[in-house]
């Protein structure tokens, strides 16, 4: 039963694509930028594309030049003429078309669909026309475009998304719209242009507005929609894009095809839901017919119903193939991921060992770490108390000169006793002048002292190791040695000077 009902579903879709409309062409060559002189079909013959039924170019008429034919034919050109839907259905005409030049045209849609089946197209433009928004995606099947113009229209909103994969697209006009004016005719420009569009081409009032218009255009005829129809209507009655002539078309199309026709739209909603099961049909009639592959010839159609049901069979067949193909992929892609589980076990385990190994080197670097520590800390302790013994040296040192001054203050007092004379005071002077030697010793010797003191505790602490030993010799002899001078030193003069004095004082008693 079902099969029968698809075939009559088939039937009354083919019936009903016959709305097309006939081409009429002048043939000709004609120059253009990026494809130079190429021969092409002119529409000059008046062509009127009210509707998206009418939208599909059925036939074509006219002379070519000499032995030319339709394969020969590279671009399609109109100008000024009524067309409100893009043609489709050129490439089934003109089979090697790589460009479509319209201009003065009333077009006010453009759509993914549209462009689809135009893969070697390289020039596009639709010039001075209603044109109000590019969406995304809409170019995905025409990456060979080299120039593309929308000059002179009514945009409000495009996607720079819609672009990304035309890397060939070097010509890009957009001067004379309302968004931006812009052209340019180098890579360069068109990396420039899209950046632009970011910021200067967004709409988001517009786009929402559109989004809602899509939204009803793709939802399945039924008794609720009028009520939505009517709040978008009122919504764009009072929007700033109430006189926008593509969302004006639009509207008037969503009454006619949602209320209007509300027998047949749910009709054809049925015919859709059947094709997407397996059987697509293209928008425009044509001679033959490609369901998954199978070529049909559609010259008599009521003679090729049977011929599609056995198509339908044997597709089944073929689905059923392709089934057991794909559990039989699944069954591979299952064993390969158990065993690559497997792998991964291996890994980790081989990880964890290599990991346990590591945290035990870790854990025997640190003790030794915190071992050296403690060394460092006994070794800085000893310097310590070196430091504190050298200062006891010190402190026997000065002591030792305070005695010898107490000395010197002694041997003054046994001066004042015998007696003061002009040469006597010059001798004191002498020794005053020795005494400032001493002083001025006392404080070499001094700062000598704490240079060493220093430099023995860098030298310590350079080395860490302990050197306790060589510092108390050190002191010993350092302690000696300073004794040693001081003593020789103040005996010496001492002994000198009181040699003089009493000699002199001897004299002058005899």
């Amino acid at each position: 039963m079902s099969r029968i009902y698809l075939a009559v579903v088939l039937f009354m879709n083919i019936n009903s694509a016959l709305a097309s409309s006939a081409l009429q062409c002048t043939y000709g060559s004609h120059h253009y930028e990026v494809v130079n002189d190429i021969y092409q079909c002119s529409a000059d013959v008046n062509i009127s594309i009210t509707t998206q039924d009418s939208a599909c170019i059925s036939s074509v008429t006219g002379s070519h030049v000499g032995t030319k034919t339709n394969e020969g034919v590279i671009g399609f050109r109109a100008v000024g003429q009524n067309i409100q839907f893009f043609p489709l259905g050129l490439q089934l005409q003109f089979p090697n078309i790589e460009l479509i030049h319209l201009e003065s045209c009333p077009l006010k849609h453009l759509h993914k669909s549209d462009l689809k089946d135009y893969k070697s197209l390289v020039y596009l433009c639709i010039f001075n026309s209603d044109l109000s928004i590019i969406e995304d995606g809409i170019f995905d099947n025409n990456q060979q475009l080299k120039l593309i113009n929308f000059g002179s229209n009514k945009f409000l909103n495009i996607e720079p998304s819609a672009f990304k994969n035309l890397d060939k697209l070097t010509h890009f006009y957009l001067h004379a719209v309302p968004c931006i004016v812009r052209y340019t005719r180098d890579r360069n420009g068109v990396e420039s242009i899209l950046n632009s569009l970011v910021t200067q081409c967004k709409n988001p009032e517009f786009l929402s507005m559109h989004k809602k218009f899509k939204n009803l255009e793709s939802r399945s005829t039924s008794e609720d929609i009028k009520e939505d129809l009517k709040v978008l209507q009122l919504e764009f009655q009072s929007s700033e894009f109430s006189e926008n002539p593509s969302l004006k078309t639009r509207l008037q199309e969503l009454k006619v095809a949602k209320i209007d026709n509300l027998g047949t739209q749910i009709s054809s909603d049925m015919q859709a839901a059947s094709f997407n099961k397996g059987l697509k049909f293209d928008s425009c009639p044509r001679t033959e017919l490609m369901f998954n592959g199978i070529k049909l010839q559609l010259t008599d159609h009521d003679s090729k119903l049977v011929n599609i049901q056995k198509v339908i069979e044997s597709t089944q067949n073929s689905t059923a193939s392709s089934i057991d193909n794909i559990i039989s992929s699944i069954n591979d892609m299952k064993s390969s991921l158990t065993k690559a589980k497997a792998e991964l076990k291996t890994d980790i385990q081989a990880s964890q060992v290599t990991l346990k190994a590591s945290q035990d080197i870790i854990k025997s670097s640190q003790d030794e770490v915190i071992s050296n520590l403690s060394n460092i800390k006994i070794t800085v302790s000893d310097v310590e108390s070196s430091l504190s013994k050298i200062k006891g040296s010190q402190n026997e040192l000065q002591s030792s000169i305070n005695k010898l001054r107490l000395t010197q203050n002694e041997l003054g007092i046994a001066l004042d006793k015998v007696g003061k004379n002009e040469d006597l005071d010059e001798k004191l002077s002498k020794i005053e002048v020795v005494e400032e030697h001493l002083l001025d010793f006392e404080v070499k010797t001094s700062e000598k002292f704490q240079e060493i003191k220093q430099d023995l505790a860098s030298r310590h602490h350079k080395m860490g190791v302990n050197i306790e030993e060589k510092i108390k010799g050190i002191e010993k002899r350092l302690i000696k040695k300073f004794e040693d001078i001081l003593e020789e030193k103040l005996r010496k003069i001492l002994d000198e000077k009181l040699a003089n004095i009493i000699g002199d004082q001897k004299l002058k008693d005899t």
